[in-house]
């Protein structure tokens, strides 16, 4: 038996004061340790930044979640930010090269963030060749690829 699917939409123990953040820390860490898990849903549970680098940091090491559902949230554009850069750290190449090839993360903070799509694609090569052609592209356009 597999959990492949978790759906936590408007349960909100994720949401305010220090019990969340030691459940929210708990499902960091399950995620962290790679489970079977490809969904996860946390729509609407009053996250707030502090969740988000939480998330962000299991995503930087899970292989197996496809998509993290993280809308209508308490999250500012840091916490958008922060999970953006687990999927896209353009800090070097090599961090674009080690970022989460394979999470697509949906929410309304990312859009409004970024003005990229992430690992859209099944095939997480493809979306590490996007990303890696990206950052080179956008180097190139100012003449910084060199770096």
């Amino acid at each position: 038996w597999k959990l492949e699917r978790l759906s936590m939409p408007k349960n909100y123990v994720l949401g305010g004061g220090v019990e969340s953040h030691n459940v929210c820390a708990q499902v960091s860490n399950f995620l962290a340790s790679n489970p079977s898990l490809k969904e996860l849903n946390l729509n609407d549970n009053h996250l707030y930044d502090s969740h988000a680098a939480l998330i962000a940091n299991a995503l930087r090491s899970n292989t197996t979640l496809t998509s993290l559902f993280v809308s209508r949230n308490r999250m500012s554009d840091v916490g958008a930010t922060t999970l953006y850069c687990a999927l896209y750290d353009s800090s070097s190449l090599n961090s674009v090269a080690d970022s989460n090839h394979h999470c697509y993360i949906d929410t309304d903070y990312l859009m409004h963030v970024h003005n990229m799509v992430l690992n859209e694609s099944e095939d997480r090569e493809i979306n590490r060749a996007h990303k890696i052609y990206s950052l080179l592209s956008s180097r190139n356009k100012t003449m910084t690829n060199v770096q």
